[in-house]
């Protein structure tokens, strides 16, 4: 047993040495990139950030790297930006350079790189062209599209609206119920009550199935303005 226990040590610090150095050269920060705090390795700089004031420590980290600097959250290298006109300078005047999204596992999966939502570039471009062509067959543009919306906003009145009374509600259910009807007013030429169970139901599991695939949109409050 001594044997075992003396053997295994320097096995297992060479392990430890060997994951350790292998993570500095597989993820070190990249040529070019903007400075940021010093990762620690495999877990990056998790421990740097304060994710119960998240905003108040990016922004702290902000004033000793400057607007623009980057940290690293395990595998996965990020670049804050602070400041309206850095933003601006980033989304605006080079959109293009930031036009793509992040490759979330879920989505890709099932996607695999296709579909107008998680694609960038020349796929991108090629079905935003089909799609609009299709829809402009739909009435997209024209005014042929202003009497389905017109008539869909008079039920929403009638069933919705009316018969709030002047108290406060929540317009989310109500956008998911007027947007659904005019896209199945448009592609399968008929509409659902509101009061349909089955329609209902349906909007609600597709709902849900948003939330659980999007778990990196947050509905705290992060930057303290906007209520939950």
């Amino acid at each position: 047993q001594e044997l075992l226990t003396s053997s295994g040590s320097p096995f297992l610090l060479f392990m430890i040495v060997f994951i350790i150095a292998a993570d500095y050269v597989k993820n070190r920060r990249p040529s070019g990139f903007p400075p940021g705090p010093w990762a620690l390795p495999i877990v990056g700089n998790i421990f740097t950030v304060d994710f119960t004031r998240t905003h108040e420590t990016l922004t702290q980290l902000a004033g000793k790297y400057g607007d623009v600097y980057s940290l690293r959250m395990g595998y996965n290298w990020i670049v804050v930006l602070n400041r309206s006109a850095v933003l601006k300078e980033a989304l605006v005047t080079q959109g293009d350079s930031m036009a793509d999204r992040p490759q979330l596992p879920l989505p890709l999966e099932m996607t695999h790189g296709r579909g107008m939502i998680f694609t960038n570039g020349h796929v991108w471009r090629q079905q935003r062209r089909f799609a609009l062509s299709t829809l402009r067959y739909f009435g997209f543009g024209k005014k042929s599209l202003e009497p389905v919306i017109l008539d869909e906003f008079t039920h929403c009145a009638e069933d919705f609206l009316f018969n709030c009374e002047g108290k406060p509600f929540d317009p989310h259910l109500i956008m998911n119920n007027v947007v659904s009807n005019i896209i199945c007013s448009l592609v399968f030429g008929h509409r659902f009550e509101y009061s349909d169970e089955k329609f209902q139901k349906l909007l609600g599991m597709l709902d849900d199935e948003h939330h659980r695939n999007i778990p990196h949109v947050s509905d705290s409050d992060e930057i303290g303005c906007s209520p939950q």
